[in-house]
């Protein structure tokens, strides 16, 4: 399991930056920004902090 910042769909951003989705869309969040769906299925995911 990673140990970068991550969060599911609808979750809370704890760490504000540049999230990565399963589907490697990349997307700015700010601490306390729900994490939205995949931009690109419209389906839950994943994000991943990656800066």
């Amino acid at each position: 399991m990673s140990d970068q910042p991550q969060g599911r769909t609808g979750e809370r951003c704890k760490v504000a930056g540049t999230y990565c989705c399963t589907a490697g869309v990349k997307q700015y969040y700010n601490e306390g920004d729900a994490f939205g769906p995949c931009p690109q299925t419209g389906e839950e995911t994943r994000w991943v902090r990656v800066t």
